[in-house]
């Protein structure tokens, strides 16, 4: 059954007026499958009429409808906008009637017009309110609501959506890349968008500050970007196991130019020579579900100058480790980031690269946090207690540490604090933070399992294997007739006893000695074994 709408029930959220011609809107209500809603580029008059010689698009919602917070983007829907100023209507009704007006976007002015006198103005229809269901921006050809509110209730998304400080303007149309369709104010699939600030904002970043800028426009990460050192103070983000897939990583370095102008652009070529990698702090290889995802890492704004040994080793191998939680069933929250100045790269010490414009920090960091059975994204601080897994690490950016085992590098929070001045995990509980910020971990370094192979019982030899999340060697053979242990998968009673399975989970099959019994060991994320069942 189509739905009935009301002001505010959706509002625009971005526009391309230079062809090819395109705009995007969000759902700010669930809307059911077959509802009809017209967009029409015809200014409306101070009475509520439209204006003639214009024209008006129909969409009509998919059969399973749209939920709250899905965005849509409509491409080639005939209507032709100026560069000159014009205008988005939407409503329901006829072609030539609103029945009730739904959201009004002027690009003419920053305030609505008396009235439609010509095909560049409009009036604020009726029913709607300049700064809550309509939104006037100065004259512009490209414009996308780019503000941080990205969930919340309608009245919140309204608020923050038609104030027109919260939309970023470009007269160039690449600058400005719509959301596509089916994905959340975040960029985000359904569900709504990830909280990549669920321990906190270190920084207290915000959009007005040009050496602590929050940006959260892109969904693969929020951060705090310097725009002096024209790197990033910090990324924060989640990673959890709807972050894999089949995306190949895309290489595509470049500048993200949805920001303000005021921010320097950073290019590829700006390394080049360099003797510093081009070092990502979230990793590519964290985001392969999307070729859109993995390449939203490649903005260089998530990008710092990086020692080659540094960035290709001992960092990467701990990239490693933390995708390793990931598939063990864990998901991770992480912070990282570059601090101080000056590293060594392949041509030697360097405070900045590009003719100073770019500051090589003196050490990267990052910090995760290790919350079991992770929900994409949907998490309660209070599922982190003392008992939490935290891993913090300061590596020098320097030459020399390829080979280097990333535990030598392990300190506590409240180290990172005093080197960086940030205030990490401050929504958390104090006494939580404080007990988890003055440990330095001292958990396992590898998330391994003794499981045993298939293919050998009746008294022979069995052989363990040594299974790193789904992959392994064969190490040590065993001997059957042992005491069964369940925290050690090497003590088991029987003869036949195999492995199955693979990604942190191990099933133990068990003549105990009759019948056969099933035991489910996995690794829990400070490297124990746990009895799951």
């Amino acid at each position: 059954m189509a739905s009935t709408l009301f002001a505010g029930d959706i509002a625009i959220t971005g526009f391309n007026f230079d062809n090819p011609d395109a705009f995007s809107f969000v759902a700010l209500d669930d809307i059911d499958g077959g509802t009809q809603i017209r967009f029409t580029d015809r200014g409306v008059n101070s009475n509520g009429s439209f204006r003639s010689g214009e024209n008006t698009y129909t969409w009509t919602a998919p059969s399973g409808g749209v939920d709250f917070g899905e965005v849509i983007t409509i491409n080639n829907s005939g209507l032709a906008f100026s560069t000159a100023g014009d205008q988005i209507i939407a409503y329901q009704g006829s072609i030539n009637t609103a029945d009730r007006f739904l959201y009004a976007l002027n690009s003419q002015s920053s305030s609505f017009q008396s009235s439609a006198n010509s095909s560049n103005n409009t009036a604020l229809p009726p029913g709607l309110t300049n700064g809550f269901t309509a939104v006037a921006l100065s004259e512009t050809d490209n414009a996308i609501y780019s503000g941080s509110t990205t969930s919340g209730s309608q009245s919140t998304l309204l608020s923050a959506i038609s104030n027109r400080n919260n939309w970023t303007r470009s007269n160039t149309r690449s600058n400005i890349t719509l959301l596509p369709s089916g994905s959340t104010l975040s960029g985000g699939g359904g569900g709504g968008p990830r909280d990549h600030l669920f321990l906190g904002n270190p920084s207290n970043a915000t959009n007005s500050q040009f050496n602590n800028y929050l940006w959260e426009f892109r969904p693969e990460y929020s951060l705090s970007l310097n725009g002096s050192r024209n790197i990033a103070n910090w990324v924060s983000w989640n990673v959890n196991s709807t972050d894999f897939g089949s995306a190949p990583r895309q290489d595509n370095f470049r500048p993200d130019t949805a920001l303000p102008s005021a921010f320097d652009d950073i290019f590829t070529g700006d390394y080049t020579n360099s003797g510093f990698d081009r070092g990502h702090i979230t990793p590519s290889a964290d985001r392969t579900s999307s070729v859109t995802a993995n390449s939203n890492t490649f903005f260089t704004t998530n990008i710092i100058p990086q020692s080659p040994d540094n960035n290709q080793g001992v960092w990467r191998v701990f990239e490693d480790f933390t995708r390793d939680f990931v598939n063990a069933g864990n998901e991770v929250y992480v912070i990282a980031g570059g601090r101080g100045q000056g590293g060594e790269g392949r041509n030697g010490f360097a405070n900045t690269i590009d003719g100073g414009n770019i500051t090589v920090p003196s050490s990267t960091w990052k910090i995760l946090v290790v919350l079991p059975n992770g929900d994409a994204g949907g998490d309660s601080i209070s599922e982190i207690t003392t008992s939490t897994r935290v891993i913090a690490l300061d590596i020098p950016n320097v030459q020399g540490v390829r080979n280097t085992p990333w535990q030598n590098f392990r300190v506590s929070i409240n180290d990172l604090e005093a080197r960086t001045g940030f205030d990490f995990l401050s929504n958390v509980p104090n006494t939580i933070e404080n007990e988890l910020e003055r440990r330095i971990d001292s958990g396992s370094s590898s998330l391994t399992a003794n499981a045993f192979s298939a293919g050998f019982s009746n008294d022979t030899s069995f052989f363990s294997e040594d299974v790193l999340l789904g992959g392994g060697s064969i190490v040590e053979s065993i001997t059957p007739n042992e005491s069964n242990d369940p925290t050690d998968p090497t003590k088991s009673t029987g003869d036949d006893v195999f492995y199955k399975g693979f990604g942190g989970i191990t099933s133990l099959y068990q003549n105990n000695p009759d019948p056969l019994q099933e035991q489910f060991i996995t690794l829990t994320p400070d490297g124990a074994f746990s009895e799951l069942g």
